[in-house]
């Protein structure tokens, strides 16, 4: 009876830390390169695209028997030449990662709930697969630059004497 009791009592542990249900006073912070200057406030919300963002793509991961999508977002057809912005949205919270299309920073969204932190984490985790299981940032063609071939040039020693005056 005690052992069938604590088996029980482990299986609703086990249940309730993969819960859904977000507690009320959840906060959130971002973390990452020049984030602590760029946004120091604590949130209550997260941000959400708009209509006029562009959706790269789509997925769908399952954690803790529940069943979540993940899009990828950009606003480069209407941002500044170097301000545009890849995101990650997850269905249930918002925007959790993000990074410039232009320069290397990024950041992630923290929060004060370990099991929102663990979703936070798995639906990244998802998205960062290898191609087409993830969601990633269309990278412009690098262009093609013209070099000269060295290999048909006179070269003269001009470290010789007998170079010198020619």
């Amino acid at each position: 009876m005690k052992l069938t009791a604590l088996i029980l009592f482990t299986g609703y542990l086990a249940l309730i830390g993969c819960g859904q249900q977000e507690p009320a006073n959840v906060r959130f912070t971002w973390l990452g390169e020049h984030q602590s200057i760029c946004r120091p406030d604590t949130l209550t919300s997260l941000q959400k695209h708009t209509e006029r963002d562009t959706m790269i793509g789509r997925i769908e991961f399952t954690y803790c028997e529940g069943r979540h999508v993940v899009t990828g977002w950009m606003d480069d057809n209407y941002a500044p030449i170097d301000g545009g912005t890849f995101w990650l949205e997850l269905d249930s919270l918002g925007r959790i990662y993000e990074h410039s299309t232009t320069w290397p920073d990024f950041g992630v969204v923290h929060s004060n709930n370990d099991s929102i932190n663990q979703l936070i984490l798995m639906a990244i985790g998802a998205a960062t697969r290898s191609g087409r299981f993830g969601l990633h940032y269309p990278m412009p063609p690098i262009p093609k630059i013209e070099t000269v071939n060295f290999t048909n040039l006179e070269i003269h020693d001009t470290a010789s004497a007998d170079a010198w005056g020619k």
